[in-house]
């Protein structure tokens, strides 16, 4: 019996230690293995060799490989006719040449790995590995160099493509594999080596789909504005600035969710539109826009079959009114859910209140402003859309108001007043406790800029400049502020982005920062937008 006991006990601690041998990876409790594949030279085929022809070489690790993705990471420069074979066997990586491909005759060829080679059990990336070889009897050793740089952000992005065509056509970089490559480091630098005397077209790529051209409309991408020839001696410290296109509007989705308002889905949101009916009797309609959402508000309830035509820049997108069970009509005329009962303001601004649909008039009698003793004279009041605003006499500084609409003060397009009373407190603003900023702007030369006049990362102030001008910024909260400056070279009042079809760069941005703004205090600043954008010389 104790003979068989111990002819189990030796079976299982066997199959303990065999089991324990076949395992790969860390011991359990060591340090992570970090470190990536290491090549060994010695069993590896010699990199840099001339009048090289050979179909099929290998390359040796100090540990067990894996592949990741050969098909998309690993690209041969000049691009090959026939697909080629990456395999892993071990610690091995093979690579094959198509039996029916023919290389290039004194040409210089570079296989670059990509991210593919990684270590077995961490899965740790042998970076950068680039095969060189010649076909020839001289290995080309032409090279350039530069940064990628996000126009927005202006700090070098990692991870770029950065590519070289010797097609000098306007699709190839739509439509083909570059003829080099390479691939930015942490700080946006670059750097081509092994290149020959020729002329290309220079790309940058964020490529998102791993297929090494711009085929996303997520995809980041820049180019150099004139061809580069690779024995300029001058091709160091390029800069290539990286931009996302503007893509056209796509027409995503609609529908009526309530007569009277419909919702249409866009992406990306249009800047720029004109909204018609096919009946347009008597009819009140405006727009608002929500992220990728356009909100079309109309009083027409009844066009359940009509057309809705919806005017963009290149293109006239048609919607049907499509019918709904729910009507805004039916909807209790309340307040906005952002509409907040708290107001701030200053003794010369209007008091504004937004509802939830559309308005109509105001009954004037039914409203009132006023202090702890007397009420207060009512000047002026406007409706746009879904708000109204009404201006009082007499604000004074530092008091405290109750504005009140009685029941039936405000009627909506469809008849409807506000059932309840409502009540908003209001305090009036001492102006001193504000401050100003006298800009004069000079050097506009006849280009166009948008201003925006920034304070913690919100636009507190837009506006354009197309002279010599002076701009007074008053009633600003103390704080640091900042000007981002962009140069509208299209006139339409915004910042756009590049074109890589017309290689149109995107338009510059600068950012001025100003003095601290104090209560009850200003300041007077010389903006020269020729020296902030072209340095004291200009061009």
């Amino acid at each position: 019996m104790i003979e068989k006991i111990k002819h189990i006990i030796f079976c299982v601690s066997v199959a303990l230690i065999i089991g324990s041998c076949a395992r790969f990876g860390t011991p359990e409790g060591g340090p992570r293995d970090q470190s990536p594949p290491v090549i060994v030279s010695e069993g590896s085929e010699a990199n840099y060799q001339t009048l090289f022809l050979k179909r099929e070489f290998e390359f040796e690790f100090n540990e067990w490989i894996k592949l990741q993705n050969p098909t998309k990471e690993v690209v041969v420069s000049p691009p090959t006719n026939y697909p080629v074979k990456v395999s892993d066997k071990g610690k091995r990586v093979i690579f094959e040449f198509s039996e029916d491909e023919v290389l290039k005759e004194n040409t210089t060829y570079q296989i670059n790995f990509g991210s593919a080679i990684q270590d077995f059990t961490e899965g740790n990336v042998y970076e950068n590995f680039i095969f060189v070889f010649s076909t020839g009897n001289v290995i080309d050793s032409l090279s350039v160099e530069g940064t990628v740089k996000d126009v927005l952000t202006q700090s070098g992005e990692e991870g770029v493509l950065v590519v070289l065509y010797d097609d000098l056509s306007d699709t190839c970089f739509t439509t083909s594999k570059p003829y080099y490559f390479t691939k930015t480091d942490a700080a946006g630098k670059f750097k081509l080596s092994n290149l020959r005397n020729d002329t290309f077209q220079m790309f940058a790529l964020k490529d998102a789909n791993v297929n090494y051209y711009y085929d996303l409309p997520a995809e980041k991408v820049g180019f150099l504005d004139s061809l580069l020839i690779t024995s300029d001696s001058t091709n160091v410290g390029l800069e290539i600035e990286l931009f996302d296109e503007e893509d056209d509007p796509r027409l995503i989705s609609y529908k009526q969710a309530e007569k009277g308002l419909i919702k249409v889905n866009y992406f990306p949101l249009p800047f720029e539109y004109e909204v018609d009916f096919e009946k347009e009797d008597s009819l009140k309609t405006f727009t608002e826009e929500l992220k990728d959402t356009l909100f079309i508000w109309h009083n027409k309830l009844g066009l359940d079959t009509s057309s809705i035509y919806i005017a963009l820049e290149q293109r006239t997108d048609t919607i049907q009114n499509k019918k709904s069970k729910k009507s805004i009509a039916d909807r209790l005329l309340v307040l906005d859910k952002q509409q907040k009962k708290q107001m701030s303001i200053l003794s010369s601004d209007s008091l504004e209140i937004t509802f939830n649909k559309g308005l109509d008039s105001i009954d004037r009698s039914l409203l009132s402003l006023a202090d702890t003793t007397k009420a207060l004279n009512l000047r002026d009041n406007a409706i746009h859309n879904r708000s109204v605003k009404f201006w009082f006499d007499s604000l004074k500084v530092n008091q405290n108001y109750k504005l009140e609409l009685l029941p039936n003060a405000i009627t909506d397009w469809f008849g409807k007043t506000n059932e309840d009373t409502l009540v908003f407190r209001v305090n009036v603003i001492n102006s001193e406790k504000l401050g100003a900023i006298n800009l004069n702007f000079l050097g506009a030369e006849g280009r166009k800029y948008v201003i925006d006049l920034i304070l913690n990362d919100k636009t507190v102030q837009q506006f354009n400049i197309y002279d010599e001008e002076t701009k007074e910024l008053k009633n600003l909260n103390p704080g640091k502020y900042k000007l981002k400056i962009v140069e509208d070279a299209n006139d339409d009042g915004r910042w756009s982005p590049g074109l890589i079809k017309f290689k149109r760069h995107s338009e510059k941005i600068r950012e001025l920062p100003l003095e601290d703004v104090k209560p009850n205090w200003d300041f007077e600043l010389d903006v020269n937008l020729k020296d902030i954008f072209y340095g004291t010389e200009g061009n």
